[in-house]
């Protein structure tokens, strides 16, 4: 079938029978019943009876999602990125739910490079590492607008981060590539 003008393009990689075959990475959950699963292709689970049945939900991006991280049933967010080939670059995403992940909010104007970790304490301040880049040599962002905006925190350039866990948006640590551990304080 020919593509027509003023008509969208299927983009087969963002179907349900793609999505419900991606590779997963993190899982939430808020309480014994409630809980996401992201992973590959934009993929979102989400399971409200302990696991035991599982629905997809539309996440709005085709890209990697490493970590979701909900404070309550309905507040939440996922966040990951995607590579970008022969350049050594990527592209951060981060997605915010606040009527437990039905829909999904992402801004594409987000200048941040592929995430690895997210987490909030609250709704508002949060954290999130990463792959780092010449512009974000860190790779540990913070936000204190629900996600809307986010500001490295200082530091060297990293080989990136690949796991992290931080008490509370300026204190924690994170681990890398080849061994590398460093503390947030």
């Amino acid at each position: 079938m020919p593509v027509q003008p003023g008509r969208p393009v299927n983009d087969p990689m963002r179907s349900d029978a793609m999505r419900s075959d991606a590779r997963l990475h993190d899982v939430c959950f808020v309480d014994a019943r409630c809980g996401w699963a992201v992973g590959d292709r934009g993929t979102v689970w989400h399971t409200e009876d302990g696991g035991q049945e599982w629905r997809l939900q539309r996440s709005g991006v085709c890209g990697r999602l490493e970590s979701v991280w909900f404070i309550d049933p309905k507040r939440g967010w996922a966040a990951g990125g995607r590579s970008h080939p022969y350049t050594h670059t990527s592209s951060g995403i981060v997605l915010k739910t606040e009527d437990g992940g039905r829909t999904w909010t992402h801004d594409p104007r987000l200048l941040l490079p592929a995430l690895k970790r997210v987490r909030f304490v609250d709704d508002r301040h949060g954290w999130a590492a990463g792959n780092a880049s010449a512009m974000f040599p860190s790779g540990v962002f913070v936000t204190d607008s629900g996600g809307r905006s986010w500001r490295p925190l200082p530091g060297g350039k990293t080989a990136g981060w690949t796991a992290a866990d931080l008490l509370d948006p300026l204190s924690g640590a994170i681990a890398g590539r080849a061994g590398a551990v460093a503390v947030i304080r």
